[in-house]
């Protein structure tokens, strides 16, 4: 019989490309970035994220904010308890985002609630 926990016997052959190395943000298309940010969050949340609609909205001087589209007012508010997840996340994802805002569309217009870097209101 062989013994299944010994890998004595087995030829491991793998060369440094065949291993899994995670990508650097550098290297990540905003895609990429975009998939990441919302995989660093518990299912709960990650379902509600899929919900949204994003984009990145670039200001002269190179900085960001990331616009989330919410489907209602209930993941709006769900969301905004969430900020400093929000923060963290961003973070981990992009250097050059400063802000995010949670969106709504009320009678045909946007509504924002702007956050800034540190997860305070910004009042418009």
């Amino acid at each position: 019989m062989t013994d299944s926990y010994n890998f004595e016997d087995e030829e491991f052959n793998f060369e440094r490309e065949d291993l899994f190395y995670p990508k650097l943000t550098g290297e990540m298309s905003e895609g990429e970035k975009l998939r990441r940010f919302q995989q660093l969050f518990d299912g709960c949340n990650r379902a509600l994220l899929q919900e949204c609609l994003f984009r990145i909205l670039y200001q002269t001087d190179g900085t960001g904010t990331l616009e989330i589209l919410c489907p209602n007012q209930l993941a709006v508010e769900s969301l905004a308890e969430k900020k400093r997840k929000i923060v963290n996340n961003i973070n981990t994802c992009w250097e050059n985002i400063k802000f995010f805002s949670l969106c709504i569309r009320e009678n045909g217009k946007l509504v924002y609630q702007t956050f800034s870097h540190s997860g305070h209101q910004i009042m418009p």
